[in-house]
């Protein structure tokens, strides 16, 4: 089966919640490779194009690269990267808006 995710090019958010999708895709849906199709955005001449589609490129196999590392030091170190903190107050005359919420 043929799964494809459409990834701009443009902003690193962009290409993080792709890559997102892409891990959900190999670990929920058991597909083995996503292809990725990119797209550019606010390129004004070819060589932004270019380089706008080169860096996608190289920011997900960062990405891919640290997701490697995450997994292997949690593996090992069998504790979690986080910690919830809380909420910021914004719920007024409820929440106190000097302190963090409580989430449960």
């Amino acid at each position: 089966m043929l799964t494809r995710v459409i990834i701009c090019c443009k902003e690193n958010t962009y290409i993080e919640r792709g890559f997102l999708q892409i891990m959900k895709n190999f670990v929920e849906n058991d597909i083995k490779e996503t292809d990725v199709v990119t797209y550019t955005k606010g390129c004004e001449t070819a060589e932004e194009v270019v380089q706008q589609r080169q860096d996608a490129v190289e920011y997900l196999n960062k990405l891919d690269a640290l997701v490697i590392q995450y997994v292997t030091k949690r593996l090992t170190t069998q504790s979690s990267a986080y910690s919830v903190a809380g909420a910021l107050p914004q719920l007024l005359g409820v929440e106190d808006p000097q302190s963090l919420v409580d989430v449960k």
